[in-house]
């Protein structure tokens, strides 16, 4: 009996072992391609991850484009959101709050078969508030008491797409510094993010003037790296302004020094100011 036994293990108990592994499905996912209507400028993106939610689950994060298997088949509604870098951060990824998401309601899945997606999304708000592009007459941005040099509209063969805001330090000159015009209060908004394309060959800094009741600070937040190439950021300052219970408003401003006497430059574009009023 016990040698039947062993002899039936040995015929069959691979199986067990190694049982059938399910034939996946497979699912292909292109670039993101952003659409956007007057009120809120630029499609500029830089949509680097797709988050992907399979029945309202999490299925996983790739980056795009992506093709990835599923051990599912059938009629599934799948979800898409567009990923960033949160400050430009490589270890810091979320999905974009202010985009849409790209929703199929009933998508079928086949085994050992490639459906392939190439999502459409905008932003989920109408209107965004603050758009800064250069290309109206005036500037939303103005210079501190404390800055050596204006930014200027500028459109040559180094722009981005039309005008863009150029602030250069020459030998002789050391700090610049603008903020916006505006002064922004950020009521109920859970999410506030700022958007910029940009270039430069120094280190610039993003940051806050916080107005309370009894004084106005300025914070820096954000040191953002020379790129010898237009690149975009979302910056999200939700957590910042959330610290600051007892403040007024807000103003956004952007600077840089000059500690070598060489020339310094920034290119700036599209910048925005996000966020649910």
């Amino acid at each position: 009996m016990y040698k039947y036994i062993l002899f039936c293990f040995l015929i069959f108990g691979c199986e067990f072992i190694n049982p059938e592994e399910p034939i996946p499905s497979y699912i292909q996912i292109n670039n993101f391609n952003v659409t956007t209507n007057a009120g809120q400028g630029s499609n500029s993106e830089n949509i680097e991850d797709v988050w992907v939610f399979l029945d309202d689950n999490l299925q996983g994060v790739y980056e795009t484009p992506a093709l990835f298997p599923v051990i599912q088949e059938g009629i599934h509604k799948l979800e898409l959101k567009a990923g960033i870098k949160q400050n430009g951060i490589s270890a810091s990824r979320s999905y974009y709050p202010f985009y849409t998401s790209y929703l199929l309601d009933s998508v079928k899945l086949n085994i050992d078969s490639t459906i392939t997606i190439n999502p459409d999304i905008t932003y989920n708000i109408t209107n965004i508030p603050f758009i800064e592009d250069f290309e109206n007459i005036g500037i939303k941005l103005v210079e501190s008491v404390h800055s050596d040099t204006n930014i200027i509209v500028k459109n040559d063969v180094t722009s981005f797409e039309g005008n863009y805001g150029l602030a250069q330090l020459n030998e002789n000159q050391q700090i610049f510094e603008c903020a916006t015009y505006e002064n922004f209060v950020f009521a109920n908004s859970q999410n506030i993010y700022v958007e910029l394309d940009y270039k430069s060959n120094v280190q610039f800094l993003i940051g806050l003037y916080v107005t309370t009741p009894f004084e106005v600070i300025q914070e820096p937040f954000l040191h953002i790296n020379p790129q010898e190439n237009w690149n975009k950021i979302y910056i999200d300052l939700s957590q910042q302004i959330a610290s600051h219970n007892n403040a007024i408003s807000f103003n956004i401003w952007i600077g840089f020094t000059n500690n070598d006497q060489t020339i310094k430059t920034v290119c700036i574009d599209n910048l925005k100011v996000i966020y649910n009023e």
